[in-house]
């Protein structure tokens, strides 16, 4: 390459990583020596998704979460293609194809894909993690700005919340509901939350200091499957949570907090060694 000709740079994935990477190479942009290009799924810039839940609770707004303005970063020369998804690397040419047939030339590619949530293996709903956005009504997960509106709307109406999950996420999210009035309920299947965190000590008075905040705690407890409730036009909608013994937890939304995993299909599918992540070294 002419070392007068600038440098094509793609990124793939507009979380916080490459919000950072972005900040990083703006004075490259900004000299000519980079033509940046940003690629993400989601309609809005990256955001700091450590606070969905408190999004979701009411307690902080999306302006206050931001960590990147498209504009701005389109003012300096960044080429930002929002609400796209890439399908395919093909390494060989250096060209990515786009959901809607276009293709992104790059000669140094940055894939910042972040993790999409685990979805439980539960009798009605889908485990595949690429079918998130197809959870059933009342079902949602806590990773994007949709997960935060639904949490939302039934924090607004004190409604019941149920937590399936007793890691950090989990715990915050439950904690932050039930301060904002919701009634809340938290499944695990540990003997005890943050189990992997804390020894049983510390475990049974993080219990106490949950349930003294008001939130339900049911703990040793193996989901099995999701009930449903029919709703007018033939739709159905989340009724109930239910146990490998037999008990049924009734509620107005199923909040999955299940952990993550590495959105790595992409770089798999362009031949790049992957693991628990995308293998760089």
């Amino acid at each position: 390459m002419n070392p007068r000709t600038p440098e094509r740079v793609a990124v793939v994935g507009f979380g916080p990583v490459a919000a950072r990477l972005v900040d990083e190479l703006l004075p490259a942009v900004r000299r000519g020596r980079v033509l940046l290009t940003v690629i993400g799924t989601e309609p809005v810039a990256a955001y700091n998704r450590v606070l969905v839940a408190d999004l979701g609770a009411g307690r902080t707004t999306h302006e206050a979460i931001e960590l990147a303005d498209a504009g701005a970063l389109r003012a300096d020369g960044v080429r930002v293609l929002l609400g796209r998804t890439v399908r395919r690397i093909d390494r060989p040419r250096r060209m990515l194809d786009l959901d809607d047939g276009t293709q992104e030339a790059y000669d140094r590619l940055v894939l910042a894909t972040g993790a999409g949530a685990i979805i439980p293996t539960l009798t009605g709903l889908n485990p595949d993690p690429s079918a998130i956005h197809l959870l059933p009504p009342g079902v949602t997960a806590l990773r994007d700005l949709g997960d935060a509106a639904r949490l939302r709307q039934t924090v607004d109406r004190r409604g019941h919340v149920i937590v399936l999950g007793g890691g950090i996420l989990g715990i915050e999210a439950a904690l932050a509901a039930t301060e904002e009035g919701a009634r809340v309920t938290l499944v695990h299947n540990g003997d005890r939350p943050l189990a992997r965190n804390i020894d049983r000590g510390g475990g049974a008075t993080l219990a106490r200091t949950l349930r003294s905040a008001g939130i339900e705690l049911v703990s040793g407890a193996r989901s099995t499957g999701v009930c449903f409730v029919p709703q007018a036009g033939g739709r159905h909608r989340f009724g109930a949570l239910e146990l490998e013994d037999g008990r049924r937890i009734s509620g107005d939304l199923l909040l999955l907090s299940c952990g993550v995993r590495p959105r790595t299909g992409l770089a798999e599918g362009a031949g790049l060694p992957v693991a628990r992540g995308i293998l760089v070294n």
